[in-house]
């Protein structure tokens, strides 16, 4: 399958991507509700970290891994940064392309993609 490019060079047809959620069977969430909500300001918390302090974050990730050489930290930063959505919503859409990219890479069988996306997603504990 031949993929159009967007700009950077990243298969346009894959845009919004899911590269980074939380999943919890529903039950869990209406039974703790505060584990849930605290798991998403986490994520909004980090994200907004992330986005408004970028020369401090990279600083941070330096200490985690301080084999890997600047320039190429600093570049696997920008890509992570730029996917990043801020707020962290994640939508039936996005979990549509990364299924989809699943099965193309041969990490889910087709028959086990889902009917539908709708109803499978919340932004309800980010708030």
């Amino acid at each position: 399958m031949r993929r159009e490019r967007a700009p950077n060079g990243d298969p346009s047809d894959l845009d919004p991507f899911a590269n980074g959620l939380i999943v919890a069977r529903a039950e869990t969430c209406r039974q703790r509700p505060a584990i849930c909500a605290a798991m998403g300001h986490s994520f909004v918390e980090a994200e907004a970290y992330l986005h408004d302090h970028p020369r401090e974050s990279l600083s941070l990730l330096k200490h985690r891994f301080p084999k890997i050489e600047d320039k190429v930290l600093a570049a696997a930063f920008d890509v992570i940064l730029k996917i990043s959505p801020n707020p962290p919503r994640v939508t039936a859409k996005a979990i549509e392309n990364t299924e989809r990219l699943n099965i193309e890479a041969g990490l889910l069988k087709p028959q086990d993609k889902l009917d539908s996306y709708d109803g499978i997603t919340t932004d309800e504990f980010l708030r």
